[in-house]
């Protein structure tokens, strides 16, 4: 155990700050509890916390099973070219995910193959695409509306 007093003086020993004598002759030795050790800078990290997202980030997510049920519904294929793809591919959102578009719901949930996606996402051309898709998800699901594919906090 160490004395709390004790304080290291480079090329000195160690000191007792309290009476400015070598440690080893203080008479009044008041210990500390043995500290935990500290990792350096270097290895620690913040790790994050599992399982705890934000609500919206829950609601906007797309899970597997949701890909899924779109993937069959869409009969495996791109609905824009009608390209067969993998059940990956029924991962583009018809409100985008930045305007607060549901993944957990099928009906904004589309499969498109990767070109597709590309220009649905990020073309002069989305407009139009995006009056295909709406047709699409008309004749899959008579309730259908654009309000109701977006995240309401309250």
């Amino acid at each position: 155990m160490k004395c709390k007093y004790m304080k290291p003086k480079i090329n000195k020993g160690t000191w007792c700050t309290r009476d400015d004598i070598r440690c080893t002759n203080c008479n009044n030795k008041e210990y500390d509890k043995p500290k935990s050790k500290v990792l350096n800078n270097k290895s620690f990290k913040k790790q994050p916390i599992k399982g705890k997202k934000h609500k919206l980030t829950k609601a906007t997510d797309i899970p597997k099973k949701i890909k899924l049920i779109v993937w069959e519904r869409d009969k495996h294929k791109c609905i824009f070219c009608h390209t067969p793809v993998t059940w990956h591919y029924a991962n583009s959102h018809y409100i985008k995910r930045s305007h607060s578009g549901l993944g957990i719901e099928p009906k904004n949930i589309m499969t498109n193959c990767y070109n597709c996606h590309k220009l649905f996402e990020e073309s002069k051309h989305r407009e139009e695409m995006k009056e295909i898709a709406k047709n699409h998800f008309k004749e899959k699901y008579t309730d259908w509306k654009e309000e109701d594919l977006v995240y309401k906090k309250y």
